[in-house]
């Protein structure tokens, strides 16, 4: 540690700035590529199929229960922003217990290709052609 002060005070303010530059420089170059990342990401969510999780059953699930949905919620984003093809994400009825433990998850607000939305299921697709464009899994 000695060494590496001693090496740093030896340097002049011109290595000096020109090392802060160079960071900086390394800083936007990274920005841009993730900004561009982040684009192409959405471009392929957009172009991707719709998958709607309906959280609305939170009223029948325990604590534990309601925590561990949404650690399977960020599963899913994490598995959906790897795919070769993401899809559309839509977290329906989310509020509550399960909204409040999404929340403590770091970055979240910034998830991409991910909408959330507290209304129910119902009420987001209101009409009987909007409901025909979906899949309804349940564990029945």
């Amino acid at each position: 540690a000695a060494a590496a002060a001693a090496a740093d005070a030896a340097r002049t303010d011109e290595e000096k700035a020109e090392d802060a530059k160079k960071s900086e420089e390394a800083r936007k170059r990274r920005a841009e590529q993730r900004a561009a990342d982040d684009a192409a990401f959405e471009a392929a969510c957009a172009a991707g199929c719709r998958v709607v999780v309906d959280c609305d059953f939170e009223e029948l699930m325990t604590d534990r229960e309601a925590r561990s949905a949404a650690q399977q919620l960020m599963y899913c984003y994490g598995a959906n922003r790897r795919a070769a093809k993401p899809a559309r994400l839509l977290l329906s009825g989310l509020r509550g217990r399960q909204a409040a433990a999404l929340q403590n998850v770091s970055g979240v607000d910034d998830w991409k290709g991910c909408a959330r939305d507290a209304r129910p299921l119902e009420a987001i697709f209101a009409t009987s052609e909007e409901r025909a464009s979906l899949v309804y899994l349940t564990a029945e």
